[in-house]
């Protein structure tokens, strides 16, 4: 937090190290994960379960929209509104941890 004074920097009561950065948060273009059906699991290292994900689908076999996306130890579970088919992209960003 800025003082206000020749740009000095005050305490914000927040550690530095819990401050979610470019270091931290991961955004991520996925290989395919279409074959598996209407709910697929996606490796990640760093998810925990109190993790915030988002995702979008760059492309799909079949015309389909991530309905949940539910986060675990080291992946997180995408259930579909359907089958995306043999071949499914995705953009995610994982932040870590919940701010």
């Amino acid at each position: 937090m800025a003082s206000g004074t020749a740009g000095l920097m005050v305490d914000s009561g927040m550690a530095a190290t819990a401050i979610q950065n470019k270091n931290n948060i991961l955004a991520v273009r996925s290989g395919n994960v279409g074959g598996a059906g209407a709910s697929v699991v996606v490796t990640q290292a760093g998810v925990v379960s109190t993790s915030v994900i988002l995702v979008n689908i760059v492309s799909s076999s079949n015309p389909v929209q991530v309905q949940t996306v539910a986060p675990g130890t080291g992946d997180f579970t995408l259930v579909f509104t359907g089958d995306p088919g043999a071949n499914c992209i995705l953009n995610y960003v994982v932040f870590p941890n919940q701010q």
